[in-house]
């Protein structure tokens, strides 16, 4: 109810359970603004033996969410397909689990809504609105390198999902252990 009223989400007493379902998804895309590309699907993206591992890993996600390789971390060069996988992943969810929330933000859209809540003093609608969501998609995290407030709301996102056993996958360009001016406490849990 409360977040029906944070996405000002008008509940009619003819609607029923499975259509507000339906709208609080679709409501939560439109207040991330950011929308899963369609064509990103495992059928469509080319695995060879230097992806394999990563492939089979997204797939086993994607099949079990919250439970194996939680988080998946995938890194690589520019250009070697981690936003089409993770997106592959979060498609793939969303038809096979229609119950979860799957939202999509690259970092730079993470870094501006913690800002954006932290400067109108809303943190406690951004946790709830969080809250909601079954599997957060992070792409591009060493975007979030000198950014120490923000890390610190991602650490406590990060622990909330963890322990919730919701799933989390995060990209970057490079591995955990080589992405400066990442707090080590948030590193380790990459």
């Amino acid at each position: 109810t409360d977040l029906k009223k944070l996405l000002n989400i008008q509940e009619s007493k003819a609607s029923k359970a499975p259509q507000l379902e339906k709208n609080l998804k679709s409501e939560l895309g439109n207040y991330f603004g950011i929308l899963f590309e369609p064509s990103y699907r495992f059928d469509t993206f080319v695995a060879g033996a230097n992806n394999q591992f990563a492939f089979s890993a997204a797939k086993a996600v994607a099949d079990a969410p919250g439970t194996a390789y939680n988080p998946l971390f995938l890194y690589g060069n520019v250009g070697l397909g981690k936003t089409h996988l993770m997106q592959a992943v979060g498609n793939e969810i969303m038809q096979n689990f229609p119950d979860k929330v799957v939202i999509y933000l690259p970092a730079t859209k993470l870094i501006e809504e913690i800002v954006t809540a932290l400067r109108s003093n809303k943190m406690d609608a951004f946790h709830k609105k969080m809250a909601t969501i079954d599997v957060l998609l992070i792409d591009d995290v060493q975007f979030l390198a000198g950014k120490d407030r923000t890390q610190e709301v991602l650490h406590d996102i990060f622990n909330d999902f963890h322990m919730r056993k919701k799933q989390i996958i995060l990209s970057s360009d490079r591995p955990p252990k080589e992405l400066s001016q990442i707090e080590p406490r948030l590193k380790s849990r990459f």
